[in-house]
């Protein structure tokens, strides 16, 4: 083993190319270097040695160094806490050991968790992972929001519907993607529940925009009827949303919204109503 401690060594150079031949070096050598590793977690000074060794542990994929790689997790050091979680993606198949990073401080490390979890693809994982929808960080809730979309239950439609007005534009395309991923019942559904009386604004926006992802005429029908007593806001997304059909049926409700005393309504209106008439007449012209 003088060849692996000679690795060891060179794991603490100040250059990264060095420490990577070292740990690649070293996997080759296979899981009798564990012992070699473990005392390199415990003493944790020398960063640059952690990750090399941290990195060798997730090549082997021994399960036998994950309580030593585990007790990383309590590290004051947030970059060896996140160093930590990832290599444990390698080694841990049990959810427990990735939750309680769900709520570090550090949001890299909850957004690793998150990663970590729905490779698990375990039954409660959906539940899991919904609270951080909400997580101040943007990525942290594109990132929920991805895993929600991966694991496809419709359990999580309206948690991924309210996304669709969030203030991060990837969060918003991402919720999207991921709705796309589930049934479409599922998020008809959602649009009829979120237009019971009495109708919350917020609630028109959100379904006219989940219009794009399952749009149905029963669906559409609803969110017209809600616009008509709803705020000039509303209006101009229930447009945006219904004018791509170009359907007849909807001209009537755009035609009315001309005379509204909003401008961006009447602007919207004028647009739509554009966007129909030339929808209808590429359908005739293909005809």
């Amino acid at each position: 083993m003088a060849e692996a401690r000679q690795c060891l060594e060179r794991m603490e150079d100040r250059t990264f190319h060095v420490r990577y031949a070292a740990a690649m070096r070293l996997v080759g050598f296979g899981p009798g270097v564990i012992p070699l590793l473990l005392p390199v977690l415990r003493d944790g000074r020398d960063l640059g040695q952690l990750d090399a060794a941290l990195d060798v542990l997730k090549q082997l994929g021994d399960p036998r160094a994950l309580p030593e790689v585990a007790s990383l997790l309590d590290s004051t050091s947030e970059r060896i806490r996140h160093a930590a979680l990832r290599a444990l993606r390698w080694l841990a198949d049990d959810p427990v050991v990735f939750t309680p990073a769900l709520a570090d401080l550090w949001w890299r490390i909850r957004r690793e968790a998150v990663f970590a979890l729905v490779e698990l693809r375990r039954e409660n994982t959906g539940a899991l992972l919904e609270p951080l929808l909400r997580d101040i960080q943007p990525m942290v809730r594109a990132a929920a929001a991805n895993a929600l979309g991966i694991l496809g239950q419709s359990r999580h439609v309206r948690a991924l519907v309210e996304l669709l007005d969030d203030p991060a534009a990837n969060v918003r395309e991402i919720a999207l993607w991921s709705l796309k991923r589930i049934e479409g019942c599922a998020i008809r559904d959602c649009i009829q529940e979120m237009l019971c009386r009495p109708v919350n604004p917020r609630n028109v926006v959100l379904a006219a925009r989940a219009l794009s992802v399952a749009p149905s005429q029963t669906a559409v029908r609803a969110v017209i009827s809600a616009a008509e007593h709803a705020g000039s806001r509303q209006k101009v997304e229930v447009v945006k949303s219904i004018a791509p059909y170009g359907n007849p049926e909807h001209l009537p409700f755009l035609e009315s919204l001309l005379r509204n005393e909003s401008e961006a309504v009447r602007k919207a209106a004028a647009w739509g109503i554009g966007v129909h008439t030339l929808r209808c007449a590429t359908r005739r012209a293909r005809n």
